[in-house]
């Protein structure tokens, strides 16, 4: 049985009470953590993590998250990468550095992934405090381009979400 990935990003006005649940949360689904990042963001915190198990833990993951974000007012934006063991693409490098602000700007990244069905293998995201209003992100992520999906689209519609938030971004094949 291959591991399932949830990639999570939690904005919330107390990331200490979010930590307890969180940690409560991956107790009860038997999930394990493979990354967490909390980071100041205007007058809330961006908690933003990925964690792993089989589909069934995920899934009750996914359900206890989205409970959690309605009783505790979270916005809560989640993903599920695409199962990595099967290669059914290309192997693309995509990287980007950009301010983090409100904007959310890896919820759109992820999204557009999502959307064009672009299976995430592996995501590094960090933060560097440039001063304390300031945060300059660089996240990292290696993805599966499909068959099917000329990479102008992806080069296209990721080059316009550059634009629009202000990210130094590249797309790169990776060399095998």
């Amino acid at each position: 049985m291959f591991p399932t990935q949830l990639a999570f990003s939690i904005i919330t006005d107390s990331y200490h009470k979010s930590i307890f649940n969180l940690g409560q949360l991956f107790q009860r689904s038997e999930c394990t953590l493979h990354q967490l990042q909390i980071k100041a963001q205007g007058h809330g915190y961006n908690v933003s993590g990925v964690a792993e198990g089989c589909w069934k833990n995920v899934a009750m993951l996914d359900v206890l998250l989205c409970e959690q974000a309605e009783t505790h007012h979270w916005d809560l934006k989640v993903w599920r990468p695409k199962d990595s063991s099967r290669h059914t693409g290309l192997p693309y490098t995509l990287e980007a550095v950009f301010l983090e602000d409100q904007s959310r700007t890896m919820g759109h990244l992820f999204e557009l992934l999502s959307d064009l069905d672009i299976a995430v293998e592996s995501c590094d995201y960090g933060v560097s405090t440039l001063d304390p209003e300031h945060f300059l992100a660089r996240v990292r992520v290696q993805l599966q381009l499909p068959y099917n999906t000329p990479i102008q689209v992806l080069r296209e519609r990721f080059y316009h979400l550059c634009d629009i938030f202000n990210i130094d971004g590249s797309l790169e094949l990776c060399q095998g």
